[in-house]
C-alpha cells in the first residue's frame, strides 16, 4: 500500500494520489477485491481470517514483517504483488514450506518450494497459440507478418511454421504505409496478419490500416502470439478489432461491458464503483484458493483439482518440482464490440 506515503492532511493531494494508476491504487483495489471475496465466502459457511501488512515496497519492510510474526500455521501468503519483493520473501527459510502465492503481475517469479504462480505465464499462452495457428491457418492463404524489432527470435518461429508467409516490415516510427499494406493484401486468398509488438503505436497502426482494408471482395483477420497490455489503452478501437476477428490467447475472459452481474453489483454496493480487472483478479484467486484448500484440506494438492472457472479468470495448476504453475487459459476472439471464446 506505502500508505505512509500519502498525505491524509491534503485532501487535493490524496485525491489526485489515488485518481492515478500507481502502487497505491493497485494494492487498495487489489485489497478490496479479497476483501469482496471473504465475505462471499461467508456465505458458504467458510470464515476466513485475513491478516493485512503492508510491505511499503520495501526489502526492509518485508524482513521486519516475516521476523516479528509466525506464519507456521497461515494457510497461504499472497503477494507481495511486486514480482522482485515476492521473489525475496520466497528465499526466507522460516516460510520455506508456507504456500506463498504470486498473484498478479505476469513478470515471472522464483518457482522454489511451495511457490505459486497464479498468473499464466507469456511463454505459455504463446505456445499455445502457436498450436492453434499450426493447425488453423490454411498455408495456402496469404499469411502476412507484422513483426516489430524486439519480435525478431517470435518472427524466426513463425517463418519456419508458415515458410510461405509476407513479411510487413514496419516503419522505424512503429507504424506502416498504406500503401505497402494494400500492395500486400489480395482479394483472390484470405489474408491472415500475424501482427507481434507490444508497441501501442504499431499496434494502434496495424489494426487501423487492416481494417481498413475490408471489403466484400477482401477479408483480413489479425492474430497474435501473445496480447499485452498495450491492447488495453482505451484508445484502440474496439470495432476496428471486432471487424478483423482478431483471435488470441489469454490469462483472462474480460466480464462483459455495460452489463453488471451479481458479483459486480454486489462489488458497486459495498465499494460505491464497479470493480477494475485488478478487484476482479483478487476476488477470483481468493475465491479459488480457498475453495480447493476446503474441497483438498490444503494447498499441496492444488493440482489434483482440475480446470475452475471465475468471473474473469481460469486456474489449471500444473506441479513444478515443489512449486506450482497456473496454467489455465482462455482462446479469445473479438466480434464486433464483444469478445467470445472459441473452442481450442
Amino acid at each position: 500500500f506505502k500508505s505512509k506515503e500519502i498525505v491524509y492532511d491534503s485532501i487535493e493531494d490524496t485525491r489526485r494520489l489515488l485518481q492515478s494508476r500507481n502502487l497505491h491504487t493497485l494494492s487498495a483495489d487489489f485489497y478490496a477485491g479479497v476483501l469482496l471475496a471473504a465475505d462471499t465466502l461467508t456465505h458458504y459457511g467458510i470464515t476466513v481470517k485475513l491478516d493485512v501488512f503492508d510491505t511499503e515496497n520495501s526489502i526492509t519492510k518485508i524482513n521486519e514483517i516475516v521476523g516479528s510474526h509466525d506464519f507456521s500455521k497461515t494457510d497461504a501468503i499472497i503477494g507481495p504483488l511486486i514480482p522482485s519483493n515476492f521473489d525475496y520473501l520466497s528465499t526466507k527459510t522460516t516460510l520455506r514450506d508456507v504456500p506463498k502465492v504470486a498473484p498478479l503481475s505476469t513478470n515471472p517469479v522464483a518457482l522454489r518450494n511451495a511457490v505459486f504462480q497464479s498468473v499464466t505465464p507469456k511463454s505459455f499462452l504463446r505456445k499455445r497459440m502457436f498450436e492453434y495457428l499450426d493447425k488453423s491457418l490454411n498455408r495456402e492463404d496469404n499469411i502476412v507478418l507484422v513483426v516489430d524489432s524486439l519480435n525478431r527470435n517470435i518472427e524466426k518461429e513463425l517463418l519456419a511454421m508458415f515458410p510461405k508467409a509476407t513479411l510487413l516490415r514496419p516503419e522505424k516510427s512503429n507504424y506502416l504505409l498504406p500503401e505497402l499494406v494494400d500492395s500486400l493484401l489480395v482479394d483472390s486468398l484470405p489474408n491472415k496478419v500475424i501482427l507481434e509488438s507490444q508497441d501501442f503505436s504499431l499496434i494502434s497502426s496495424a489494426s487501423s490500416q487492416m481494417s481498413a482494408q475490408l471489403t466484400d471482395m477482401r477479408s483480413v483477420q489479425l492474430f497474435t502470439t501473445y496480447r499485452s497490455n498495450a491492447y488495453e489503452n482505451s484508445n484502440l478501437s474496439q470495432k476496428q478489432l471486432g471487424d478483423l476477428q482478431f483471435t488470441y490467447t489469454a490469462d483472462r475472459l474480460p466480464l462483459k461491458l455495460g452489463e453488471y452481474n451479481h458479483f459486480q453489483n454486489h462489488y458497486i454496493r459495498t465499494f460505491g464503483k464497479p470493480p477494475n480487472r485488478t478487484a476482479v483478479r483478487a476476488y477470483d484467486l481468493v475465491l479459488d484458493l480457498i475453495l480447493r484448500k476446503v474441497y483438498r484440506g490444503d494447498l499441496k494438492s492444488i493440482n489434483e483439482i482440475g480446470e475452475t472457472d471465475y468471473q474473469e479468470s481460469r486456474f489449471l495448476y500444473q506441479k513444478e518440482n515443489n512449486a506450482f504453475q497456473n496454467t489455465g487459459y482462455f482462446l479469445l476472439q473479438h466480434d464486433d464490440f464483444a469478445i467470445k471464446e472459441l473452442k481450442k
